[in-house]
């Protein structure tokens, strides 16, 4: 990730991804602020890749303890998937950080 204020490049680490949910991360060089701006596509893909990754758990629970299980796995594979693809493929190398807006 590249700082937009100081233009310093620093990696995004699993700490610095779930202390940021909202994609506000803080540049370790300079301190200040920006943000990773989500778009229509970015919730497409992220929606896309948590639920193809969800089907392998529900599929191995649908076989074997049945019942709701199913989408608990489904559910579970998603949130696993779609946190690793957010942050090794979107965050890191797809979006970009931005300056945030000015309060006019």
């Amino acid at each position: 990730m590249r700082c937009p204020f100081c233009e310093c490049s620093f990696p995004l680490t699993w700490a610095r991804y779930l202390g940021a949910p909202a994609g506000r991360h803080a540049c370790p060089a300079c301190g200040r602020r920006s943000r990773l701006r989500p778009g229509l596509s970015y919730w497409a893909l992220l929606v896309l890749a948590a639920s193809l990754g969800g089907i392998p758990p529900a599929l191995a629970l649908g076989w074997w303890p049945g019942g709701y299980w199913p989408v608990a796995g489904w559910a579970i594979g998603g949130l696993i998937s779609g946190a690793a693809i957010d942050k090794t493929l979107l965050d890191a190398g797809w979006r970009k950080l931005e300056r945030p807006e000015q309060a006019a």
